[in-house]
């Protein structure tokens, strides 16, 4: 069991689930600090300045903001580890037993995340996609009938 965790710690800056990234476009409208700092306005006039498009600057911040936001994991289980051992320090334990501690908390924590963003958005992702695919969006292939009901996927004629 400790080795699983300890994969899903490291295998997780390779992995296509990040839950500590946020996009341009979320720092910029979607939290609760956005326009009390005036994020936007800093953003337009750093896009300005640098004489790039919008749409160059958010996929340049996007891509790097990703890259960062998986080092994040790297770096925050050993400071976990020394906060732990810091507050825990007059039991006299290595902090090497700390550091492990620290890596099997961000392990379940990643593993927990995940399987609730599975669970809450899991089922809409699917009828999403299926609803995206059958409705006019991508015509079925010759030979085949359009669904009778959105969510089902093309079916061969007979």
């Amino acid at each position: 069991m400790r080795r699983e965790a300890d994969r899903a710690v490291l295998v997780q800056p390779f992995s296509g689930f990040n839950e500590y990234n946020t996009t341009l476009g979320s720092q910029m409208h979607g939290q609760f600090y956005s326009d009390a700092l005036g994020i936007e306005a800093m953003v337009r006039a750093e896009v300005e300045r640098r004489g790039e498009t919008m749409a160059t600057f958010e996929a340049a911040y996007d891509a790097k903001s990703e890259i960062l936001a998986k080092t994040l994991i790297v770096v925050m289980v050993p400071l976990f580890g020394l906060m732990v051992a810091l507050l825990n320090g007059r039991r006299g334990r290595p902090f090497v037993q700390h550091l492990v501690f620290a890596l099997h908390y961000y392990a379940w924590e990643l593993l927990f995340v995940a399987a609730g963003f599975l669970l809450v958005y899991g089922p809409t992702l699917h009828w999403l996609t299926a609803i995206l695919a059958t409705s006019g969006g991508a015509p079925c292939p010759s030979g085949s009938r359009p669904p009778r009901r959105r969510w089902r996927s093309c079916s061969p004629s007979s």
